[in-house]
């Protein structure tokens, strides 16, 4: 089951590079398989198929199971199978209105609160980062860095419009939830 898990891993992702600024750092990800050789009690053993130039995480890994587990200080996993479409929408938002900047000032839960009357895109979310959007705007929310150095602190969020009309339905949103 791990082999063909793996397998499909390889198909998918083989050879795929892509440069990204969603880890918090410019760097580029390449999908190539290294054996990783710590055994995981509840998947098998790992299969490292993420490599990337940044210290942080440590490592990016992609579990038997189709997780993609980061490591620091833990092993945290991130999505079960949307590392890819996280990373779009992150660009994609690169090149639209920054609303709220990446940032650690408001508590986790009022934006957790806030955006759970919003779309959430499945396609880019997963355990610890999440995507929404509403009406020319989207909301990215982190827990992964959190999670990493166990630190509730390093929670982050951000918001991206599309263009004007979408820049005043954000305002307009930040402002019926108390969000700065």
């Amino acid at each position: 089951m791990t082999l063909a898990g793996l397998r499909r891993a390889q198909e998918r992702y083989g050879g795929l590079v892509y440069p990204t600024s969603a880890w918090s750092f410019q760097e580029e990800i390449c999908f190539e398989p290294w054996p990783y050789y710590q055994e995981s009690v509840d998947h098998g053993p790992l299969g490292e198929f993420i490599d990337h130039e940044v210290a942080h995480p440590y490592s990016v890994t992609l579990r038997s199971d189709g997780a993609v587990v980061y490591r620091f200080a833990a092993d945290v996993a991130v999505f079960a199978d949307a590392l890819i479409e996280a990373d779009a929408l992150y660009w994609e938002c690169e090149s639209w209105i920054p609303v709220v900047e990446p940032n650690v000032g408001q508590p986790a839960a009022v934006v957790r609160e806030a955006v759970s009357r919003l779309a959430l895109i499945r396609e880019g979310s997963g355990n610890t980062e999440w995507w929404w959007e509403s009406d020319g705007f989207r909301v990215h929310l982190w827990r992964t860095f959190a999670e990493l150095f166990q630190q509730e602190s390093q929670v982050k969020w951000g918001l991206w419009a599309r263009d004007e009309a979408g820049l005043r339905a954000a305002h307009r949103f930040l402002a019926g939830n108390d969000l700065r």
